[in-house]
């Protein structure tokens, strides 16, 4: 078993050496699809009082997180590097480790610009 983000993306590609980038953005966007989906049924099905099983969401976030590693190595980055990076001087939009940018934000990143989701 792998002892870090380097050597779990080694072994997938390892697994599935005949990946390429474009069948893996492909895969990659049907998975993050189904994730929001489960993710906007325990919104729909959660109360404090009945928690929603979160066996499902964890292989769904784990099937997304390795075809990220499967984005990266097609593209010849490590995913953790790309990642350590990004995140080395906290937020990247403001620079802190407590971001300042308030509690709802989705990073996309053109540089280090963060954009607000909207409400």
């Amino acid at each position: 078993m792998p002892k870090d983000s380097e050597g779990f993306q080694r072994m997938l590609a390892r697994i599935y050496p005949n990946n390429n980038l474009s069948d893996s953005v492909d895969h990659f966007v049907q998975e993050a699809a189904e994730v929001g989906d489960e993710i906007g049924r325990i919104r729909r099905l959660s109360s404090p009082t009945q928690p929603y099983p979160r066996d499902e969401l964890a292989l769904e976030i784990a099937d997304a997180l390795a075809n990220l590693f499967a984005i990266a190595s097609c593209a010849g980055h490590s995913l953790g590097t790309l990642v350590s990076r990004m995140y080395e001087n906290g937020c990247p939009g403001c620079n802190l480790m407590g971001c300042g940018c308030g509690p709802r934000f989705s990073i996309q990143t053109v540089g280090t610009m963060v954009v607000p989701l909207e409400a």
